[in-house]
């Protein structure tokens, strides 16, 4: 992926709010807002949640 640069030739930074992320918390259906990362996805209620994974202990903590 090529770094998007201004006219002067600095990278642009986005806040990972703006960036995409196909991240749903599969408790409530809502979209990930963090944005693209590794680790927990965060949704706009502040719920985080991995996804992937037979170990993860989130789900239990939101019940």
């Amino acid at each position: 992926m090529a770094v998007e640069k201004n006219e002067r030739g600095w990278p642009i930074l986005y806040a990972a709010q703006d960036l995409a992320c196909d991240g749903i918390n599969r408790l409530t259906d809502r979209a990930c807002i963090v944005g693209q990362h590794r680790g927990y996805h965060r949704d706009e209620t502040g719920a985080r949640w991995l996804d992937g994974e037979e170990d993860d202990f989130l789900p239990e903590l939101h019940t």
